[in-house]
């Protein structure tokens, strides 16, 4: 299925963790909705003021997603229109979704933020992150160093910055989390060149592809009879 972009409501966004993060989504009316659905990334949060009332329980508002228009067609059954989904009557529906690993050819890469600014203060987001975890820290240190690791804060939902990046090329690590278990994956060597600019985009060589080991199987649909999330382990 072809990966779509979407905003979520602040309990899936969980503070900029679920950055990243793959979904399916499937429509719950069978007249009108295909079995597949469509898969999304999460890229953004929404507003607490743009929440839809869904005339359901604070569960089920709470658990919210925002796609494109294209996404929305992309529920529909064969033979129903796009225009007949995304009609008025039909801008909101009731969805069953469930985390889905991410699957990339791309590695693990790192987008330096426009306001950075070399050499001290760097600020990046990651791109391409696969699997079906989260990134719980990230660290870096000068590329011929096994041991001057220094660690970077999440700012601003997937930012990571440090106003103490060390002088030179640098390599990176980061810690991928699922549920209980966690684990380091870290770069071979130089992963960010001495002379890093702004806005640049630089291959990490790193790819990541852990998947839970207990997540949600069949569908996250019953939010109205959700108390929390299971733990969850790497495999």
């Amino acid at each position: 299925m072809e990966l779509n972009v979407a905003a979520v409501t602040a309990d899936l966004f969980r503070d900029g963790h679920a950055c990243g993060a793959c979904y399916q989504l499937r429509c719950r009316d069978r007249r009108l909705c295909g079995e597949d659905g469509v898969k999304v990334v999460v890229t953004d949060l929404i507003k607490q003021s743009d929440i839809q009332d869904t005339n359901r329980t604070a569960a089920a508002a709470s658990l919210q997603f925002r796609v494109t228009k294209d996404a929305f067609a992309a529920m529909a059954r064969q033979g129903v229109s796009a225009d007949e989904l995304t009609s008025n009557q039909h801008t909101a529906v009731e969805i069953d979704f469930r985390r889905t690993p991410c699957e990339y050819k791309k590695s693990l890469a790192v987008k330096v933020e426009e306001t950075s600014k070399n050499p001290t203060h760097l600020a990046f987001r990651l791109l391409y992150q696969g699997g079906q975890t989260d990134i719980a820290a990230v660290e870096i240190a000068p590329a011929k160093s096994a041991t001057a690791w220094r660690y970077m804060t999440r700012r601003r939902r997937r930012v990571w910055s440090t106003p103490r990046a060390p002088a030179g090329a640098l390599r990176v690590r980061v810690v991928v989390t699922g549920g209980s278990g966690g684990k380091w994956v870290m770069s071979d060597g130089e992963v960010i060149p001495a002379e890093w600019k702004p806005g640049e985009v630089y291959d990490t060589g790193m790819r990541v592809t852990d998947i839970a080991a207990r997540s949600c199987e069949v569908s996250c649909g019953g939010v109205e009879d959700s108390d929390g999330d299971e733990e969850e382990e790497l495999r």
